[in-house]
């Protein structure tokens, strides 16, 4: 394959990877676009978030008093919520990923403050994380970066892969889950050629990037092995924005000891 071609291979797959990207945002953007517009019109004049659950509660029980059409309103935003993630699990995951998105304001974090509050007082809800949501998915990635970095024999390296995954959870909701096992092949190109390979994956999610109601994505380690002609292992760290993200890998190649080191871009296909 000459360079030229090569390249055109890259970018395709890169340009596959954004626009599945911007398909599933816009689907997630609909499904809780209506709901978003209510809740902060509800709340766009709340007081400043006054630090404290007493200090919330006493300023709700005045606002009954005050004005009952809009605690009642608030009341009912909370429990359409509640009702909206048992009857969909991947609702409260797109409200925590669009919520900075739509209509933005510098109220925007006060808001958050006092929707997670709402949502305590009239739901009693128990934060679940909305990442590593339990079940199947089909892992796509592309690499490209350099192979034995800073020695004499330095040359580009391009790795791809097709995973399938499965992610585990305890949780009722089936998301807040910690493991995910992956299984397939990937193909690394060297030699002037590309190699393939059985490509097993195990994810471990590390923490969660943002705050209770606004996530907006995982922060996760990952361990990574390539068994054919020769192997290819190491580990690495990637930022998963719920169905996409970037990952970096750091990995050592048998007989030869090359290295790679590689950033790329992955999406996940979810059942």
């Amino acid at each position: 394959m000459t360079a030229s071609l090569k390249y055109i291979v890259v970018w395709v797959l890169l340009a596959s990877v954004l626009v599945l990207q911007v398909d599933a945002q816009t689907a997630c953007k609909s499904k809780v676009e209506g709901y978003i517009l209510r809740l902060k019109g509800a709340l766009q004049n709340f007081i400043p978030d006054p630090g404290s659950d007493a200090a919330r509660d006493q300023y709700l029980q005045s606002l009954r008093q005050i004005n009952p059409g809009l605690y009642d309103k608030v009341r009912r935003l909370s429990l359409e919520a509640k009702e909206k993630m048992d009857e969909d699990a991947s609702w409260l995951a797109c409200f925590q990923q669009e919520f900075l998105n739509i209509q933005p304001s510098d109220k925007d974090e006060n808001m958050i403050l006092w929707s997670s509050h709402l949502f305590k007082r009239f739901v009693t809800l128990d934060y679940i994380s909305p990442e590593f949501e339990r079940g199947i998915g089909v892992h796509v990635d592309i690499n490209q970066g350099a192979a034995d970095l800073g020695k004499s024999t330095e040359a580009y390296s391009f790795a791809g892969r097709l995973l399938l995954s499965y992610t585990f959870s305890k949780e009722r909701t089936g998301t807040g889950g910690t493991v995910r096992l992956m299984g397939g092949i990937s193909t690394y190109y060297y030699d002037s050629e590309f190699n393939f390979f059985a490509n097993p994956r195990v994810e471990y999610r590390i923490k969660d990037l943002g705050n209770k109601l606004t996530t907006f994505g995982n922060l996760k380690v990952i361990i990574d092995g390539n068994f054919g002609e020769t192997w290819i292992a190491g580990a690495g760290i990637g930022v998963e924005l719920h169905n996409f993200g970037v990952q970096v890998l750091y990995q050592r190649q048998g007989e030869v000891k090359n290295s790679h080191l590689l950033v790329g871009l992955f999406y996940r296909f979810l059942k």
